[in-house]
């Protein structure tokens, strides 16, 4: 009976430190994940903008609404769904 306490504290630990190495993988890719955010949030308005302003990007903004790559960009919130 003993191996078996013994064999359910080693997976105990084992299951303890795979949560842990979780738990520190999701802090990191959080913060990936709002800095990521926060850069295509400031892009949006960015983009907003100089379109509204009639600035440099404007004839590429016209391209861009024939299905090049720039094609929804102004369309897209922060978080990329679409606003009307």
């Amino acid at each position: 009976m003993g191996s078996l306490v013994e064999e359910l504290r080693r997976r105990e630990a084992a299951a303890l430190a795979e949560a842990s190495r979780l738990r520190g993988l999701i802090e990191e890719l959080s913060g990936d994940l709002a800095r990521a955010e926060e850069q295509a949030s400031r892009l949006a308005i960015t983009l907003e903008e100089v379109t509204r302003a009639g600035g440099p990007g404007r004839a590429g903004a016209r391209r861009g609404s024939r299905g090049g790559a720039t094609a929804g960009l102004a369309c897209r919130g922060a978080a990329g769904a679409a606003v009307a």
